[in-house]
């Protein structure tokens, strides 16, 4: 994995302490969870990108002013009994779980859902056309 990512100040310089601290406890659990990940910093999309050599990109880190956004490409095809995840913005296949620093890191949950994420399908085709099955299937 690529640490310390370089020049993260410039994604996280205004933000709230609470929002940093959050942010790096994010990526120390998606580290952990998932130790083969590389990190790449997006100052155009304001966002931490998780690669996994078998998958690719399978999620992100999104920090807002009051909460950090766990995004994940194929959301749509992971399991979320409990409801958790919300429909990303513009995708159908996006699916997000928020997270204010005023709350604890849902750890379990979130450990569940990447390892689902990097356990997808390698083929990317074969992941964009589970996923507008599952669209059709929940519209």
């Amino acid at each position: 994995m690529n640490r310390p990512l370089v020049a993260i100040e410039s994604l996280t310089a205004n933000l709230l302490t609470e929002i940093r601290s959050t942010l790096e406890a994010l990526r120390a659990l998606v580290v952990a969870t998932v130790p083969t990940v590389t990190e790449t910093l997006n100052l155009g999309w304001r966002s931490i990108s998780f690669t996994h050599p078998r998958v690719g990109y399978f999620c992100g880190l999104f920090p807002f002013d009051d909460r950090i956004e766990v995004a994940f490409e194929f959301g749509i095809l992971l399991d979320d009994p409990e409801g958790a995840l919300h429909k990303g913005r513009g995708s159908k296949r996006v699916r997000y779980l928020r997270i204010s620093p005023r709350d604890p890191i849902p750890n379990a949950r979130l450990r569940r859902l990447l390892e689902q994420a990097v356990s997808l399908p390698a083929n990317r085709a074969a992941r964009v056309e589970f996923a507008r099955t599952a669209g059709e299937s929940s519209a």
